[in-house]
């Protein structure tokens, strides 16, 4: 099993809790976690502060505070999905949104956030920016949904926690 992702925790909130992943790809454990990735690559993008800062909204406020993970603020992407939803902004009114962080949405409480970019084609899998994300993105929902279905990865009793043995690994 030399391509595999480990589950991270990244923060628990009143309506969610966020997971991402640490890939190990050909034996070679990335630096970063897929979602950390993101965050590095966007933050300092001048040319979409407004459109980053509007999804930070979603992950906090809407979905973090106020909602939780509703199905329908998801993007379907194949197995994965992604953020933020087509028909609306938190903070930049009805304009349409170039990022795209793919991520798993496990329950109404529980996601498991990847890594993304600008979406710049129709399609993901066209895209130079987002391809490889969209790609790697349904690669490992399809191993979370498989580990869920098997036992290996289960969901607390109050829906809002991952629980899994410390050398738990999805393979890829």
């Amino acid at each position: 099993m030399n391509n595999f992702a480990t589950i991270i925790e990244v923060q628990t909130l009143p309506k969610v809790t966020y997971y991402t992943v640490k890939l190990t790809l050909s034996g070679i454990e990335n630096m970063e976690t897929e979602f950390k990735q993101f965050i590095l690559n966007l933050k300092s993008n001048s040319s979409v502060r407004s459109h980053y800062s509007d999804l930070q909204a979603w992950l906090t406020q809407r979905i973090g505070y106020d909602k939780g993970a509703v199905e329908s603020y998801f993007r379907i992407e194949k197995k994965a999905t992604a953020l933020p939803p087509r028909y609306s902004n938190v903070l930049v009114g009805n304009k349409k949104n170039p990022i795209r962080l793919y991520c798993f949405r496990v329950n109404k409480n529980i996601v498991v956030l990847f890594n993304g970019g600008i979406k710049i084609e129709n399609k993901a899998q066209d895209c130079p920016n987002v391809s490889q994300h969209f790609e790697s993105a349904n690669k490992i929902a399809k191993g979370i949904e498989k580990c869920l279905s098997d036992g290996t990865l289960r969901v607390s009793e109050d829906k809002m926690k991952l629980f899994f043995k410390t050398e738990f690994k999805i393979s890829l």
